[in-house]
């Protein structure tokens, strides 16, 4: 109960706040489109300066004053946005559906000004701490991108999907670990027995060099047996040396790549497409939006059946032009569409007709239509069991009643 009363107020929390003015401002299409305009503004200058940079870097040139104007301006505007969206949301910018986002955009803005406050003039620092310091802020402020997948449906399922997988990328990257680890220890015990079994003078040097290179640590061997499954390097390559030591180690080093690639791979794969399936399905944006386009497509199909009958134009439908306009077979066939039932027309007139006028306005027929529309639902076989109950239980007590009536007129007559 208690759980419910607190989802209750911030539901109310959320009405009261939707009227207000900097609500509407905040959560307005053109107020989107300039936030989202100056977060990819901000990434393109983010490159351009980086770039910049580096030539003034080599060239030995000064910095230029410019840019640091430029990135002033963009945390200014950030910041902004940031207060008008806190004035605007209030507590629930820390609780509502998209709080997540609302804190990337807290903790983004705070290392904008963090990095204005460690290098106001914008140049090199003469601290190589703060200078790399510097760049990791401007690096983080990249992420800001993420914002604008919030106005596209296909790009927010993309990019939600690879930060919802984030926890399971992460067991994955465990399981690869294990075998690619087990593998290191295995091959790099190929190749100290070889360098055990063979003097210095006795050993190949190409063969020494490739083992050493390849399997000369257990680092090493982690990342030649990582880079022969990503295409880092060629299998073969790493094979070659191995060969050498004993013929056991080459069907074990291909055994070891089929099962990295066949198996332990596209079950990585599989479980980030079921993951994308499963967000796909609990998106509730989407699901929303989705559900809205189809209400708009069924009543506007609707509205233009219901303009299509009324021959007369006298905004309401009759049932001699309800019954002449579906004899056509194309209006029969598009009626199905709409997923109505149109078999029994004179039926379905008298559902539509809730006032018994024998005459449908146009809100009566849309409504009507919106309610047919479909097989039965759980809902309406519910609510007509609990109609038939209140009807069973009038019919009930009037037969009691009815009972007591008669029972009280008997013993009237047997005393006359």
């Amino acid at each position: 109960f208690v759980e419910d009363l607190g989802i209750h107020r911030r539901l109310s929390t959320v009405e009261t706040l939707q009227h207000r003015f900097l609500w509407k401002l905040t959560h307005s299409n053109l107020f989107n489109i300039a936030a989202s305009a100056a977060i990819l503004l901000n990434a393109a200058f983010l490159g351009i300066s980086a770039q910049v940079d580096l030539k003034e870097v080599i060239n030995g040139e000064t910095p230029s004053e410019a840019w640091s104007y430029v990135e002033i301006c963009f945390c200014v505007w950030f910041t902004f946005e940031l207060v008008v969206r806190l004035m605007a949301e209030q507590f629930t910018f820390f609780y509502a559906s998209e709080w997540k986002m609302n804190l990337l955009d807290l903790f983004l803005v705070l290392v904008t000004v963090l990095g204005m406050v460690l290098n106001p003039e914008g140049g090199a620092s003469s601290s190589a701490t703060i200078a790399r310091l510097i760049r990791l802020i401007r690096f983080v402020r990249v992420l800001r991108m993420v914002r604008v997948a919030r106005s596209f449906q296909s790009l927010r399922l993309l990019v939600f999907s690879i930060i919802d997988s984030m926890g399971m990328l992460m067991w994955c990257a465990l399981v690869v670990f294990a075998f690619v680890y087990s593998f290191a220890i295995f091959f790099m015990n190929g190749a100290a027995e070889y360098f055990h079994n063979n003097p210095p003078d006795e050993r190949d040097p190409q063969v020494a060099q490739g083992l050493h290179a390849n399997f000369g640590s257990i680092m090493r061997s982690m990342v030649c047996l990582f880079m022969s499954i990503s295409g880092g390097v060629d299998w073969k390559d790493a094979i070659n040396p191995l060969r050498t030591v004993h013929w056991l180690y080459e069907p074990a080093f291909i055994f070891y790549t089929f099962i990295m690639l066949f198996g332990v791979l596209n079950v990585v794969v599989a479980s980030f497409v079921e993951n994308t399936a499963q967000l796909s399905r609990k998106d509730e944006s989407a699901m929303i939006a989705n559900e809205m386009r189809q209400v708009a497509e069924h009543t506007a199909r609707i509205k233009k059946f219901f303009h299509e009958a009324d021959v007369d134009k006298s905004g309401h439908l009759s049932w001699d032009e309800f019954e002449r306009h579906l004899e056509d077979d194309q209006v029969k066939a598009y009626f199905q569409t709409l997923e109505l039932d149109a078999s029994e027309a004179h039926v379905l007139f008298e559902l539509l007709d809730q006032d018994g006028s024998d005459q449908v306005d146009i809100d009566e027929f849309v409504g009507g239509c919106m309610r047919l529309k479909g097989t039965a639902r759980s809902i309406d076989v519910n609510m007509l069991i609990r109609r038939n109950a209140q009807v069973l239980d009038s019919m009930h007590q009037h037969m009691e009643m009815t009972g007591k009536i008669l029972q009280r007129m008997n013993i009237a007559a047997k005393t006359l």
